[in-house]
């Protein structure tokens, strides 16, 4: 009987982490990505962001690509939209420190560390573990 209840419990917090990623890349998917791929939204925000000021990160992405504003909205959103998608599965796997080796590798690409200058996005203990597969 108890040992039931524990696998039930096992269970159902498995069952409970997994809607969550599911909720996380959804969120991801339909914001982040439906700016990147959308011919009529990015423009948008485009026009909006000249109009009050670039992001820092997307200042940065022109900067370092030459690439126009549009562009690099676009490219932000979609890397954005990747990292969310990133830390929901390491969220999954169960938060083990350590356990980045794929995000330590898309930190060697100059796009990838722009994006995750923006820290508050992001969960503290997922920038801890691909921040500190660098050192």
């Amino acid at each position: 009987m108890v040992t039931g209840l524990v696998f039930l419990g096992f269970e159902v917090r498995q069952n409970t982490l997994a809607i969550e990623r599911e909720v996380s890349i959804s969120f991801a998917d339909n914001i982040h990505g439906a700016l990147a791929d959308s011919d009529y939204l990015a423009p948008i925000v485009t026009k909006l962001m000249n109009k009050e000021g670039l992001a820092p990160e997307v200042a940065a992405l022109i900067a370092a690509y030459d690439l126009s504003p549009l562009e690099a909205q676009r490219w932000f959103r979609f890397l954005l939209q990747n990292w969310l998608r990133h830390q929901a599965d390491w969220i999954y796997r169960g938060r083990i420190p350590g356990d980045c080796r794929e995000e330590i590798f898309l930190m060697s690409f100059r796009d990838n560390q722009i994006i995750t200058e923006i820290e508050a996005v992001f969960d503290p203990e997922f920038v801890v573990c691909f921040r500190g597969g660098l050192q």
